[in-house]
């Protein structure tokens, strides 16, 4: 199905966004603990 490739195609950056989010609430979190 076209969604389905147009998903895949998506994923990626999906995964990039995800991990970028969470590296960046981790780093918040350090500062937050001091």
């Amino acid at each position: 199905h076209a969604y389905y490739i147009d998903y895949r195609n998506l994923r990626p950056k999906f995964v990039e966004t995800f991990l970028a989010q969470l590296a960046n609430w981790s780093f918040a979190e350090q500062n937050f603990a001091g």
